[in-house]
């Protein structure tokens, strides 16, 4: 957490905010932020401040910087960050907590890697929401059931299964409840798909369901 004036100086910061830095209480009380923030992070805090001392603005913000620390390393950090209250009509400074998240940070770096592998994998690939609604298809998955993205994104998983197929898919769901021995079951299925000319086919399958987040299964 920090405390800063009206002149842009630190007045208050606490010992999780010194750790973080690096830097000792003493050696950032009466700095300026750019002690640990570049240019370009100094310019928008100052313009997220901006916005929340409009009339028009948020009482707070929350936004991205990058805290530089005594050893030179940087730490992704989330700003929120609000105002302090005013002295009848004088600005008194504002008041803010950085939160580290790196982890974040990584987290989002690995789902962007995935995302690629995804993409050029050469085995169809979905994902389903939790009403079993397709969020996401690989090209891949488009040429198999042969129907544009647009038409699969949105749709039932049990428009493109056997009813009696897509009733296995439920029941074995189902048993992936917390306390399951496994995380993953196979099952073979018929896939409904359009031929070239737009007629529909079926097609010999495996599904494999994952339990993940986004409950992704891949034919």
């Amino acid at each position: 957490m920090y405390v800063v004036d009206e002149r842009g100086r630190f007045t208050y910061v606490n010992d999780a905010f010194a750790d973080l830095s690096g830097y000792a209480v003493d050696e950032i009380l009466g700095s300026a932020p750019e002690l640990v923030k570049d240019d370009a992070d100094v310019r928008l805090a100052a313009d997220e401040l901006g916005g929340i001392l409009s009339s028009s603005g948020p009482d707070t913000t929350q936004f991205e910087i990058e805290l530089r620390t005594a050893d030179g390393e940087v730490v992704p950090c989330r700003d929120h960050m609000g105002y302090l209250p005013y002295e009848g009509e004088t600005f008194r400074g504002s008041v803010g907590i950085l939160r580290d998240i790196s982890g974040e940070q990584a987290h989002r770096d690995e789902l962007a890697r995935d995302e690629h592998v995804i993409r050029a994998a050469g085995d169809p690939v979905y994902s389903l929401d939790a009403d079993d609604r397709f969020e996401y298809v690989n090209d891949a998955f488009v040429d198999l059931v042969g129907h544009d993205r647009d038409r699969v994104l949105g749709s039932h998983l049990s428009s493109y299964l056997p009813d009696a197929d897509y009733e296995t898919y439920e029941s074995l769901r189902a048993s992936l409840g917390d306390g399951a021995e496994t995380d993953r079951l196979t099952f073979e299925t018929q896939l409904l798909a359009a031929d070239r000319d737009g007629r529909e086919t079926v097609r010999p399958a495996t599904a494999e369901r994952r339990l993940t987040r986004r409950h992704r299964l891949n034919f």
